[in-house]
């Protein structure tokens, strides 16, 4: 019988404590379990964020080869394009975009729209100016 005191006086207090640390991990579990259903949500939203990150720069890709394709068209040449879409920290930063307008102005200068034979008669309606008949 004394032993049986003596070991109930040693694990007595030995289970209370076993049952403290087994209620405080309980709670840093849940809390655990918290945070992964919190890290899988934001996973999700991650994933999301990066599929759509990867379809705007497929778009960029494309409309950067349409812009290509038409400056090319347009006679404008490889250098002006890198300029132009090149960021610059550069506080004259515009100076890009208004050399690359100007070119494009100039190109453009020579170029007149066809006009049609109604326009004189539009002219004579308003009793604008219009060129002689021969």
């Amino acid at each position: 019988m004394s032993s049986y005191d003596k070991v109930a006086k040693v694990v007595a207090p030995k289970k209370q404590a076993l049952e403290a640390a087994e209620g405080e991990y309980q709670a840093v579990m849940a809390g655990l379990r918290r945070k992964q259903e919190e890290l899988a949500e934001l996973m999700g939203q991650l994933a999301k964020l990066e599929d759509q990150l990867n379809s705007s720069m497929a778009e960029k890709k494309r409309l950067e080869h349409e812009v290509r394709a038409r400056g090319a068209a347009a006679g404008v040449n490889e250098q002006v394009w890198e300029t132009f879409s090149t960021p610059s920290l550069d506080p004259c930063a515009p100076a890009p975009l208004l050399a690359f307008a100007q070119r494009w102005i100039n190109a453009r200068s020579s170029w007149t729209a066809p006009r049609s034979s109604s326009a004189g008669s539009a002219a004579r309606r308003r009793g604008g100016p219009t060129a002689p008949r021969s």
